[in-house]
């Protein structure tokens, strides 16, 4: 039976949103007006909004919805985060849209402005007073989509006058494909740093072949880009090396930048792709942080991660086996002290888990597997094709004795495999619809009877035999919540935020590098010793136990994301 209170902390959560600041860089994002969208799918005035991915918009539910996660997430990494919609001219059906009067705004208050799901027609002086604001160094994102607008042409017709100031040409809306690290144009960019992959569904990419600006291609469009001839729906044609899915460019002492799709950015169950996929997330922090420009730097990321050892209490006997794994994006696996070296494994590493003896580790990728390795065993591997769409394996949990293990979905879907038995899940209570965002992590109770589940925002979910001990659940934080390590006397548990926060349920709190900078920031932590070890996207390791550290790649990082830790059993 689920603990109702953490139902209660989850659902009640607002967002992930830190204190703001008035000196936060703003972001501000154009939205188009009211029932002003939606030709290709919506059937009514609702539907018609619902297509402008509007920052407000929470919706989990698969479609077209809206940036609510993400923006949440800015706000989390110190941007203040608002939104001005274009005015519809009537009251009810199809509206055009009026343009927001962006003469009349202090365009300067902002660090960058998100030309998002705006269709309207805007002056010739509206169009000046945004050149000119990137010309004195602001920052502005154009991102396209059909059903931004109420006809093929509208949205990608309101960014391109814009966009011939510069010689670009937007796209219309066609095709769907991933772009990984293999077929970077410019990998050495810092929008792209420890980026493996991200994607998009119904992309608008875009043709630079006449641009009279220095612009640079990172990411370029694939299969058939759809022209838009202004009035009608376009004809296809081949990309070509002067289409972009992402480009970049510096005007005067501003930034510029095009992004193939809106749905890269969707909460957790969009349509087709989401913020949680891949590296969407990451890399849209890196687009906004590079956007806002030299001034501004995310609070987890002004200096280099040092490997860490608070206290050194003791040190385990002579002959106790000691140490900890780490996977990357990659699939790449490193083992540290007494955990054997296990090589790598095909795929991008979602979680893992050791078993009970420290022999063999299971690794789960995004494709669904889950590869055993060394002592572990096999018990079978998640079918893709059963989830609905926009549901994926997010997290792996094993029973005790080794004898099985749950898959958990980013929805709070609970897979059974080997000895682990049913158990009620979030989906089958009905949960799932309403969560505040996706399900990033999952630890077994010590009898194998319950497991915790861990939503994005900290809520917590204590499921079977497991006690619901308090969560960050409506709370406000200042990133998310990336992992669970269970108390090592069965007690309690911490939670861990991506800033190396940590917070304590019934369990010592033994320290933590919330208010201290980071390289990267913490992606997961494990129970060590009598506390917990923090691991950090570069590989650095932030050991809070009585046992010693044993190395980290922190010094020299992985050319892929670290995307999970797992302590040799003590």
């Amino acid at each position: 039976m689920i603990a109702l209170l953490a139902i209660a902390a989850l659902l009640g959560a607002a967002g992930l949103a830190g204190a703001q600041d008035e000196d936060d860089p703003k972001v501000l994002f154009i939205r188009g007006a009211d029932r002003s969208g939606g030709f290709l799918e919506a059937g009514n005035d609702d539907a018609r909004t619902e297509q402008l991915a509007d920052i407000d918009n929470e919706s989990f539910d698969g479609g077209n919805h809206g940036w609510a996660t993400f923006a949440d997430v800015l706000r989390g990494e110190g941007f203040e985060v608002e939104q001005i919609a274009e005015t519809a001219e009537n009251a009810s059906g199809p509206s055009e849209g009026q343009p927001v009067d962006l003469t009349a705004l202090t365009l300067t208050d902002y660090a960058v402005i998100v030309l998002g799901s705006n269709n309207a027609t805007y002056t010739a002086a509206q169009v000046d007073a945004l050149d000119a604001y990137v010309r004195a160094g602001g920052g502005v994102l154009f991102i396209s989509d059909a059903n931004f607008g109420g006809s093929w042409q509208d949205a990608p017709n309101s960014d391109q006058q814009f966009l011939d100031e510069y010689g670009i040409v937007v796209h219309q809306d066609t095709g769907t494909y991933s772009i990984d690290d293999s077929e970077f144009v410019t990998p050495g960019h810092p929008i792209l740093d420890g980026i493996t992959e991200i994607d998009g569904e119904g992309v608008s990419p875009f043709d630079l072949g006449g641009a009279t600006i220095d612009v640079t291609t990172l990411l370029a469009a694939e299969g058939q880009v759809r022209l838009n001839p202004g009035d009608a729906q376009g004809s296809t044609r081949a990309a070509t090396a002067d289409d972009a899915a992402l480009w970049v460019a510096e005007v005067g002492s501003g930034r510029l930048a095009g992004h193939y799709d809106r749905n890269t950015f969707f909460n957790p169950g969009g349509a087709g792709t989401d913020i949680t996929r891949f590296d969407n997330l990451d890399y849209a922090l890196s687009l906004f942080t590079w956007l806002a420009g030299d001034g501004f730097t995310p609070p987890v990321d002004p200096s280099p991660t040092t490997p860490t050892t608070m206290p050194p209490d003791t040190v385990p006997p002579t002959g106790d086996a000691v140490g900890y794994w780490m996977g990357d994006a990659g699939g790449e696996l490193y083992g540290f002290g007494d955990a054997p070296d296990p090589g790598a494994v095909p795929g991008r590493v979602v979680d893992s888990a050791s078993t009970p003896d420290g022999s063999g580790l299971w690794i789960l990728t995004a494709d669904g597997v889950v590869h055993a390795l060394a002592g572990a065993t096999g018990f079978g591997d998640v079918d893709l094709s059963t989830l609905p769409d926009g549901e994926a394996p997010s997290t792996i949990s094993v029973l005790p004795d080794g004898s099985g293990y749950w898959v958990f979905t980013n929805r709070g879907r609970a897979l059974a495999f080997g000895a682990a038995g049913d158990i009620e899940d979030l989906v089958d209570l009905g949960i799932a619809p309403a969560l505040n965002g996706p399900i990033i992590d999952s630890v077994a109770t010590p009898t194998g009877g319950g497991v915790y589940m861990i939503g994005f925002d900290g809520g917590v979910f204590a499921i079977g035999d497991a006690e619901f001990h308090g969560s960050m659940g409506g709370q406000t934080l200042n990133g998310p919540v990336v992992g669970i390590a269970l108390d090592p006397d069965g007690v309690g548990y911490w939670l861990v935020a991506n800033d190396g926060g940590i917070f304590s349920f019934e369990a010592e709190f033994l320290g933590s590098m919330g208010g201290v900078p980071l390289n990267q920031p913490v992606v997961g932590a494990v129970p060590f010793g009598d506390g917990y070890l923090m691991v950090a996207s570069d590989g650095g390791i932030f050991n809070f136990s009585n046992l010693p550290f044993l190395g980290s790649l922190g010094d020299d990082p992985p050319p892929d994301s670290v995307t999970t830790v797992t302590g040799f059993p003590t």
